[in-house]
């Protein structure tokens, strides 16, 4: 004999309570950082010496910054398609994406691949004739 177990409605709706609560505290952990940067900023300052800039370009973990006539470019690392680091390759003609194949030039604007926009640019002050402050999400 296959006797099905009915669920009440006080049961039903304990469940979705449950379920739904968990739901939300899930999106409040998700989206925490963003909903403090609104009201908190939490971006690193990380200075930069100009003089380092060899070739015309210098990369760390965060960024790429590229000098040409004294116009300096700040450029992410993180490609605008899925997020990857954004890698210079071989000789240093352009910026790919080695997760999806993306591919910009050296002034960020998007060539190929997936991403089908241009790099994110940072902002910078100059701090001194050879000191620059660029800001980074933190």
């Amino acid at each position: 004999m296959n006797k099905k177990k009915l669920i009440t409605r006080n049961d039903f709706l304990k469940k979705l309570s449950v379920m739904l609560s968990g739901t939300a505290i899930i999106g409040l952990i998700i989206n925490y950082g963003k909903t403090l940067s609104r009201f908190f900023n939490l971006n690193k300052i990380i200075p930069v010496d100009i003089r380092h800039i060899n070739n015309h370009f210098y990369e760390n973990t965060h960024f790429f910054v590229s000098k040409n006539n004294n116009k300096i470019e700040v450029l992410s690392k993180k490609c605008p398609h899925l997020g990857c680091s954004l890698q210079l390759n071989g000789d240093k003609t352009a910026i790919i994406c080695p997760c999806h194949g993306s591919r910009f030039n050296l002034k960020g604007k998007f060539v190929s691949g997936p991403a089908k926009q241009d790099m994110k640019r940072y902002n910078y002050k100059m701090d001194s004739d050879t000191i620059i402050n660029i800001e980074v999400e933190g």
